[in-house]
């Protein structure tokens, strides 16, 4: 159906009939076997079970509900928020608490939206360009009279935005300094609409929707940073190009463009032409690239999402509801699930098996952005609601083991899992990466195991042998140590390299020296039954289920005391990072040990408490209530208790920090997984009889040791795609897993392998045994990342990092967000001796280029580890001539929040001189003669009269006056001006040194003079 484009609102607001005269029959008519392929699709999913888990989660109110605005959220991935423009407003949200935050702006935006990831700062447009600080919140106008699009190059910090979009007039490029927020501005052809950036190559792709009718030729313009002017190029006979995306890894760009019919033109960002040309089904909305893939997504009218294969430009469908329309698409690179918004609710494909999973949403859906970190979509409806979508896979897989087996345990360092199978007197090791498994001999009847991670040996407790198996990790090899009788629960302190085997039978604790195999006996109350390890302050925790008291063993000297707790126990563990000791006993409650003093307080729970886990970096406790059917989650900073309800008997938890999952087996053979942000649930059917789990957080696996069906059931809880943008963490204030000091520094090593074009990497973010926590960027000179970790506890840590490389700053909220694979490294804090403090200095723009006589400006971001003895001051070492630098502010009073000091090196301009002639140029010189020759012929008559003598020496002097006028006319113009002085060019080294007293660094920033 004929159609002329007009207004941007247009093609946002109003629904498109979905029924349409398609000129290419080969993609099919929605309205016709779209709907036969959808009931062919739903069939499928019925026999092969769907595609991946895709849950609601929670609905967070945050706007006015009678608000008709369609606000789209961008997504912070390091800080773990969301932002909406709303109105007058913006709105952020913690992705962690779901607590909102509205601050108020100066006007309506949100048109455009976007963030630079290295300096983290967001821009939204509305009556003007609208810049927010993401540490501060602190909000900067920038005077562009109505901006629209808007896209970043981050590594130049250049900010791109055009207003005239989809207006039938001239339209203005405004291009943006990141720093100064000073603008020059270019001309453009009219309609100009959405912008792309290729932060490779540097160049900006501003689509035109200027053809007035059907059939007319439209155009898109090319801007290279700091090029005099864009360069504009024809697409013949398609009048509208209103959409874009970009494959920087293959230097692809993909403009959307509407006629009668709509395609997709292909760019080759090499020669800025059009390569080939991609009719679609229907009317398309929205076109998302993703480069790890080399897939290209096309939201089209009737449920069509075409997918376009970028080595060979051929297309194909995948269909959903015919009679929905979307508005909005996303990708999740990490699992390469595609999120698509519709009128009726919310669709999401796998990449791979092309399966959809459909969320019936009243109402319908908006827009979408997703967190490729936590594996969740945000989705609007409209002003008032935002839907959280859990993309977590928790596909399980079923893996044999021994006979019955009761207990399971992890080795985060080396990827391995241990299953103690009580029935054959073996462990099953389990490779995380591969799923290859291998039995090992061991005692007979081993119903405990664990792990000391940072010397890879595995201690299994042999109820029946009165032994314990010690396997080493690396070679398999076994070694035997007795124990007392009846040995049921082993506890590990890897800071101490010293193992507590409870003895049931003999009423006393096995201390297992780790390096010599060497055991001393403690005694504690009769029928110990459980232990807890608090690294933090070396001290073990014993609870009985036939007396009252729990034993405290001091590991520094094995001298103990009792803490009673009225009634038998039947669980226990400890919280290292608050020293917090909790016990589950019969009585229904949970006893909270303070580490410290020893007193108790009573928190009341469920009925028929039995297992007991802490998320110490949510200061959570999770109790299984198997007689109740819940779990009570108990606040670690209140104690207060909320309930979650799970299947029959819960019988054994788990938790993983890093995703901030918790996992209850049950009676009914389910794991139930609960969402620590909401509590929210979702069911996985695992083996029979489970027993006992164990979570893997560098992996994101859990282990489920079922007894009764005599197997592993492996729950992986996300499809993570091998992303060619990888972090190598190595530490530098220590060697191996083990760190003398509590706040050791590492190193990060990026490296991009994409192909044919790997995007440099530009940023790198870490934090410490989570990644839903606020990330902290790491400080970067010279190409080389640095972080160092706060203070933390003795004990077990795993730090975690990833990579950047820009293609998260253009249409965040349209687009993918590009974040590297996530890397580990696990390893063991064994002292509270801290570092000295030490200042960080980083800057995210190391290099600038600068012509001769300008001014190159720097960004430092300065910080500090521990408390300064003063304020921080910098100089600058290195300098070429004629140059000078400046800071801005000159000191700082720095913290552990970076502060952002602006430096300016000043450059000189050559000077022009003007040299002595060389010879006398004939123009010249015959100009001065005929000046001279009047008053020649004036002074030589006067010699035919005698003057008075003052009248005479006149005539002298005038003739004198015009010989010096003859050699400087002479002169004139016959000079060479050579220039002088002036910074030389060149590519430079410039040394910036900050200190605090006695404190220093330095750090190396490249000067480019041209």
């Amino acid at each position: 159906m004929p159609r002329r484009f007009k207004t941007k609102p247009q093609l946002e607001s109003q629904e498109i009939p979905v029924n349409r005269r398609l000129k290419d029959l080969k993609f099919l008519s929605c309205a016709t076997l779209s709907r036969m392929i959808v009931l062919v699709a739903v069939a499928y999913l019925c026999f092969t079970g769907g595609a991946m888990a895709q849950s609601l989660t929670t609905t967070i109110k945050y706007g006015p509900q009678d608000l008709e605005t369609f606000p789209t959220p961008l997504v912070d991935a390091a800080a773990n928020k969301i932002y909406l423009p709303v109105n007058n407003a913006l709105v952020i949200v913690d992705g962690q608490t779901n607590a909102v935050t509205t601050l108020t702006t100066p006007g309506s935006y949100g048109s455009g939206a976007t963030i630079n990831a290295l300096t983290n700062k967001f821009y939204f447009t509305g009556p003007d360009l609208l810049v927010v600080d993401g540490k501060t919140n602190t909000m900067t106008n920038v005077p562009i009279t109505n901006p629209s699009s808007l896209a970043v190059d981050p590594s130049l910090n250049v900010v791109y935005t055009a207003d005239g979009t989809f207006v039938r007039s001239s339209a203005t490029l405004h291009v943006v300094d990141g720093v100064t927020n000073l603008l020059k501005d270019f001309p453009l052809p009219a309609g100009a609409a959405e912008l792309v950036v290729n932060p490779v190559t540097h160049k900006l792709y501003i689509p035109h929707c200027d053809g007035t009718d059907p059939g007319e030729d439209s155009h898109y313009s090319v801007y290279s940073a700091g090029s005099e002017t864009p360069v504009t190029f024809t697409i013949q006979g398609h009048q509208c190009n209103f959409r874009a995306a970009v494959n920087v890894a293959t230097n692809r760009i993909y403009f959307l463009n509407g006629d009668d019919t709509y395609t997709i033109q292909v760019i080759n960002g090499d020669s800025d032409n059009v390569i080939a040309q991609v009719d679609l089904p229907s009317s398309a909305r929205r076109i998302v690239a993703n480069p790890v893939t080399n897939k290209i997504y096309v939201l089209c009218d009737g449920g069509n999402l075409v997918v376009l294969d970028g080595a060979t430009n051929q297309s194909s469908i995948i269909h959903t509801d015919p009679d929905s329309i979307g508005q909005s698409l996303a990708i999740n690179l990490s699992t390469n699930q595609i999120y698509m918004t519709a009128s009726n609710g919310f669709n999401v494909v796998d990449g791979d098996t092309q399966g959809v999973t459909f969320l019936p949403i009243t109402g319908g859906t908006r827009e979408v952005a997703v967190d490729p970190i936590t594996n969740k979509a945000y989705v609007t409806q409209g002003a008032s609601n935002l839907f959280v979508i859990d993309g977590a896979f928790n596909k399980p897989t079923r893996i044999a083991a021994g006979v019955s087996p009761l207990a399971a345990a992890t080795n985060p360092v080396t990827g391995k899992a241990y299953v103690a199978n009580s029935g054959d007197g073996t462990v099953t090791e389990i490779d995380g990466t591969t799923g290859a498994t291998l039995n090992i001999p061991v005692g007979t009847t081993p119903v405990a195991v664990a792990v000391d991670s940072a010397t890879n040996q595995i201690y299994v407790a042999n109820k029946d042998s009165n032994n314990v198996t010690v396997i080493d990790g690396a070679t398999h090899g076994t070694s035997v140590v007795a124990a007392g009788t009846t040995p049921v629960a082993v506890g590990v302190n890897s800071a101490t390299n010293q193992i507590y085997v409870v003895n049931k039978g003999s009423a006393n604790v096995s201390v297992i020296d780790g390096a010599t195999n060497s055991t001393a006996t403690v005694t504690v109350a009769n029928q110990p039954i459980a232990v807890a390890v608090n690294p933090a302050n070396n001290k073990i925790y014993v609870v009985s289920e036939d007396l009252t008291d729990v034993t405290v063993i001091d590991g520094s000297n094995n001298s103990t005391q009792n803490v009673s707790v009225d009634v038998p126990s039947t669980a226990i563990a400890v919280n290292p990072g608050t020293n917090q000791v909790y016990v589950a006993d019969n009585n229904d409650a949970v006893r909270v040990i303070d580490g410290a003093t020893n007193q108790t307080t009573v928190v009341e729970v469920g009925r028929g408490p039995v297992a007991i886990a802490v998320n110490p970096v949510t200061n959570k406790i999770y109790v299984a209530n198997s007689i109740e059917n819940t779990v009570s989650v108990i606040d670690g900073a209140t104690n207060a208790v909320a309930s979650v309800p799970t299947g029959l008997g819960p019988t054994a938890i788990a938790v993983n920090p890093s995703s901030n999952k918790i996992y209850v087996v049950d009676g009914e053979n389910n794991a139930t997984v609960i969402d620590g942000d909401t509590n929210t649930t979702s069911k996985v059917a695992v083996g029979s009889a489970p027993e006992a789990m164990a979570a893997d957080p560098t992996l994101n696996k859990i282990y489920v040791a079922n007894s009764g069906s005599a197997d592993v059931t492996v729950i992986a809880e996300r499809q993570n795609k091998a992303i060619p943008l990888t972090t190598t963490i190595a530490p530098t204030s220590f060697t191996g897993r083990t760190s003398a000091v509590s706040n050791p520094a590492f190193s990060f090593t990026l490296n991009s392998a994409f192909l044919p074009s790997a995007p440099p990497p530009l940023d790198a973010f870490f934090q410490v045994d989570t990644w839903h926590g606020a990330w902290t960027q790491a400080a970067s000179s010279a190409g080389a990342f640095t972080g160092q970790v706060p203070s933390l506890s003795i004990g077990d840590h795993i730090l975690y990092a990833y990579a950047g490389d820009g293609q998260d700053s253009t249409m965040v909220a349209r687009q993918q967000i590009n974040v590297g694979a996530i890397a580990s490294y696990p390893f063991t804090i064994v002292d509270v001796t801290s570092v000295q403090p030490q200042i960080i200095l980083n800057v995210p723009n190391a290099t600038v280029t600068v012509t001769r006589g300008g001014s190159a400006t720097y960004t430092l971001e300065v910080s500090a580890q521990e408390t300064l003895p003063t304020a921080v001051t910098f100089s600058c070492g290195n300098l070429p001539a004629d140059t000078a630098c400046t800071f801005n502010p000159a000191s700082v009073n720095a913290t552990s929040t970076p502060t952002s000091v602006t430096l300016t090196i000043t450059t000189a301009a050559r000077v022009f001189a003007t040299n002595a002639p060389t010879r006398l140029p004939t123009p010249s010189l015959l100009f001065a003669v005929g000046l001279l020759f009047p008053t020649l012929v004036v002074c030589v008559s006067t010699r035919k009269r005698r003057w008075p003598a003052d009248v005479r020496w006149k005539h002298g002097a005038s003739i004198g006056v015009m010989t010096l006028l003859l050699l400087f006319l002479a002169a004139c113009g016959s000079d060479t001006k050579t220039p002088t002085g002036g910074t030389p060019t060149g590519t430079f080294t410039v040394t910036v040194t900050s200190a605090a007293g006695s404190v220093q660094a330095t750090t190396a920033l490249t000067l480019n003079v041209q």
